[in-house]
């Protein structure tokens, strides 16, 4: 890598440990068609390639105090997403043992011992956040989310503006990322959280 785009990328993952939203979102712009081509060539699944590439810069943010003292960004996050596959594969192995030898009980959930954290456990305290929403609000952004409408077919579902529907989803993930941080320490930027939740 050039020395120019080296320094500019350290100035990046300096920018991240100081909290800078729009210098995440370019990293994450920046490095998504990579590491979606690299998990891709492991899982050889589309979907599953998007979600690690979700992990990987999840983990990022959330550890990114450490990143201001990073000297080769582009080692350094390709070892988080190493790290990423790697709890993947455990997990999926133990799964496989587990249901093989105890194959009426559900396979065991378990965070892999680098401290990775998983999406999945990310979108169960997402559920939790998204039943403290107000009825409608959480309606609206139940049928964006889970049976992936579009904001013009939940106005006619619901006999709403869909003004209205914009503003129920604006506001849920909003509500949806003050409660990760108030009751879980985690924040995750805006446009980050509905890349991982919004499927329209």
């Amino acid at each position: 890598m050039p020395t120019n785009a080296a320094h500019n990328e350290k100035e990046l993952l300096r920018l991240v440990a100081e909290g800078d939203e729009l210098a995440f979102r370019q990293l994450f712009e920046n490095y998504t068609p990579k590491l979606k081509a690299f998990f891709l060539k492991m899982t050889k699944e589309t979907s599953l390639a998007r979600e690690l590439v979700q992990e990987t810069f999840l983990n990022i943010w959330l550890y990114r105090d450490s990143l201001a003292a990073v000297e080769k960004p582009s080692t350094y996050i390709y070892r988080i997403a190493s790290n990423v596959a790697i709890a993947h594969f455990r997990k999926e192995d133990l799964q496989r043992k587990l249901v093989a030898a105890m194959p009426d009980t559900e396979p065991v959930d378990e965070r892999d011992s680098h401290g990775m954290l998983r999406l999945k456990e990310v979108q169960e305290i997402i559920d939790t956040a998204v039943k403290q929403l107000p009825p409608q609000q959480q309606q609206v952004f139940r049928l964006s989310r889970e049976q992936g409408l579009s904001r013009t077919e939940i106005a006619n579902k619901l006999g709403l503006a869909e003004k209205t529907v914009r503003n129920h989803l604006s506001l849920s993930l909003k509500s949806i990322q003050q409660f990760l941080r108030e009751n879980h320490l985690l924040y995750i930027p805006l446009f980050f959280l509905m890349s991982i939740l919004m499927k329209n």
